[in-house]
């Protein structure tokens, strides 16, 4: 499998095993999609020399090396389910060792069911239109939902509030037990104070108990460290 990063850092947004733990995040290259927002643009077509390849063996067996103890991995992009067989043989490997994974994707790809336990916390980052992304996404995963997963909206602009409220309602329509639905602004808060102004209003007003008002963390570690995720 391709990677472009390993390394000790944070979990980004909200899953089980809580934002903010210690983790080991393999990052991996390449995205499907062009949202107009995204941040990690190195990552969608990176440069071929700056990839290192690894079998999930290989790589497991780099992770007891290099960053043991750990208890946590998260795997994120890019998009990782495009090299789904390696994520679901990594995956297993972790959870045979009694590691907890966060898997975060996009929300065009269906999850691997074989890997949806309760050692596993799915985090689908759901496009809506001020991505410019909607069209390709997929509601294949919406039924299979477990409240060890989270379903993620970055905000883009006023419409996108409304289009998660939509999402939500039709996913409690096939899935009403499922109550864990993040809402994000798309850019750094610290440079879109408006926004989260006007975010946190709408999610106050709208009254929901399953709604979390979220910042994503790398965003703010960036700003206060150079530009590093570390």
């Amino acid at each position: 499998m391709l990677v472009y990063l390993v390394h000790r850092s944070f979990q980004d947004k909200v899953s089980a095993w809580h934002q903010g733990r210690l983790s080991v995040v393999v990052r991996l290259p390449y995205c499907n999609l062009r949202c107009n927002y995204c941040d990690v643009m190195f990552l969608v077509d990176p440069d071929r020399s700056k990839l290192s390849e690894f079998t999930p063996e290989e790589l497991v067996s780099l992770l007891d090396r290099d960053f043991a103890p750990y208890d946590f991995v998260t795997i994120t992009g890019g998009e990782p389910l495009l090299q789904a067989d390696d994520v679901k043989a990594l995956t297993q490997l972790l959870v045979d060792r009694s590691k907890r994974v966060v898997i975060e994707t996009n929300g065009s790809f269906d999850l691997i069911d074989e890997i949806h336990n309760d050692a596993v916390s799915w985090v689908f980052n759901y496009k809506l239109s001020g991505s410019g992304e909607n069209a390709v996404m997929t509601n294949a995963w919406f039924p299979k939902l477990t409240n060890n997963d989270f379903v993620q909206f970055s905000i883009a602009v006023d419409s996108d509030f409304d289009e998660a409220l939509d999402v939500i309602a039709e996913i409690r329509t096939v899935n009403p037990e499922f109550e864990n639905f993040v809402v994000s602004p798309a850019f750094d808060p610290q440079q879109e104070s408006l926004m989260m102004q006007w975010l946190t209003s709408r999610v106050l007003e709208a009254n929901e108990s399953g709604i979390i008002l979220n910042l994503e963390i790398h965003k703010l570690i960036r700003r206060y460290n150079d530009g590093s995720e570390h």
